[in-house]
């Protein structure tokens, strides 16, 4: 058999056997974007504390808000659409035996706007971390509540959409 006889036959068979590729790569986009949610995001908040000694009766608390984002996509914060928050309250002293504390909703000891000196806002590429850092001076011998919001407006309608993290230290 020449060459010229078997070249019309291999494209013929080639453009057979790409169809089915063509196919599953068009359904896999179909399954990541549409549903898999591919175009929605998901970042992962933990908070940490460490107190420091500051004077007598004061101590330095210094909070890392650690953000992760958890998906295989890049995700984008622009600071127009999204804020992103870290507050210290106290917790309230004195409250009797199986209280119930739900939230940090006492006076705020500090509010910290963690979006207000990005710039262009964040970019997380996949798998990607930040760590950012905040310190405030706070009275020795109290229970202070880290509370860490991140809320960004998604969609068409522009509904808002957040991730929360709430953590407890006590200064000692």
């Amino acid at each position: 058999m020449r060459l010229s006889e078997i070249g019309p036959a291999l494209v013929k068979w080639a453009g057979i056997a790409a169809l089915p590729i063509a196919l599953a790569n068009g359904g896999w986009d179909i399954y990541k974007w549409r549903l898999a949610g591919a175009d929605d995001w998901m970042i992962n908040l933990s908070l940490e504390a460490e107190v420091l000694p500051y004077t007598k009766d004061l101590r330095l608390l210094v909070v890392h808000v650690r953000s992760k984002n958890a998906t295989g996509n890049e995700v984008e914060f622009k600071p127009s659409l999204t804020t992103f928050t870290l507050d210290a309250s106290p917790l309230l002293a004195n409250l009797p035996e199986k209280s119930k504390v739900d939230d940090c909703k006492g006076s705020s000891i500090a509010h910290f706007d963690l979006m207000a000196d990005v710039g262009d806002g964040y970019v997380f590429m996949p798998g990607a971390e930040f760590d950012d850092t905040r310190a405030v001076v706070v009275r020795a011998g109290q229970l202070v509540c880290l509370s860490a919001d991140l809320q960004r407006k998604d969609g068409p309608r522009q509904q808002p959409d957040f991730v929360p993290a709430t953590r407890v230290v006590y200064i000692q």
